[in-house]
């Protein structure tokens, strides 16, 4: 949505300028490439980070958590000196960069868990109601494996990124663990960030996963349900 406004100008202004698209990313990799070529651009995101702007002010917060870093790489995988150099600048930054060989995957099975996981906080209200909703913590677990089945689909395969073995466990074992973690000050921090100030990105994302599941042939009834509910509680607000 805002990458395809902005493409044709970095490809007129870029130059022999590095350009880091440092943001969700979905099914726009194509698009990307109509406009720059592979060596002018690489990827990372900000995964520790979360926060918004409200007025003049921008929230942030930034996770401790172990898992949490901040992933970057080369869409073909290679490590290059331009790569190692935004590493070492995020280093100093205590943004604990981690170069990854399957950068793409990254991306795209986050987009699909932070699309499910979005779609289950915003139904809740907030963070902190989420954890305390065993139902929609469920819901939101099977709308996130369809997320992957999807990527699956693609040819994204899930099972080869560490962060989401998670989503991947029996739920009986992942649901206890999630709420756990998502338990966490600063995530709940960062969460209600988003739905606050993202409602309509966030909106995005989940119709980008259910468009992709009717291309691909998969079913998401569970994050059409989180959506229905997304709606359902607008619809009471707004009376």
């Amino acid at each position: 949505m805002q990458l395809s406004t902005i493409l044709p100008s970095l490809s007129k202004s870029a130059g022999k300028a590095n350009v880091v698209f440092f943001q969700n990313n979905w099914d726009v990799f194509t698009e990307i490439d109509k406009y720059l070529k592979p060596e002018q651009y690489f990827f990372a995101f900000p995964f520790m980070v979360g926060g918004g702007k409200e007025d003049k002010s921008i929230h942030c917060a930034i996770s401790g958590l172990k898992y949490s870093n901040t992933p970057l790489g080369e869409k073909d995988g290679r490590i290059t000196p331009r790569v190692e150099k935004l590493s070492i600048i995020l280093d100093k930054a205590n943004l604990k960069p981690v170069i990854s060989n399957q950068i793409l995957v990254w991306l795209i099975t986050h987009y699909a868990v932070a699309a499910g996981l979005s779609a289950g906080i915003m139904s809740a209200g907030s963070a902190s109601k989420f954890i305390e909703n065993t139902a929609i913590i469920k819901t939101t677990m099977k709308a996130i494996r369809e997320g992957l089945a999807i990527c699956e689909r693609m040819g994204i395969n899930p099972k080869t990124e560490k962060a989401n073995r998670l989503y991947l466990l029996p739920l009986f074992i992942s649901m206890p663990i999630a709420k756990k973690i998502y338990s966490n000050d600063a995530l709940q921090l960062m969460f209600d960030g988003h739905i606050n100030h993202s409602p309509a990105e966030i909106r995005q994302m989940i119709d980008d996963i259910i468009d992709s599941g009717v291309k691909y042939a998969v079913i998401t009834s569970n994050l059409a349900q989180l959506k229905s509910y997304i709606s359902s509680n607008q619809t009471n607000k707004s009376k």
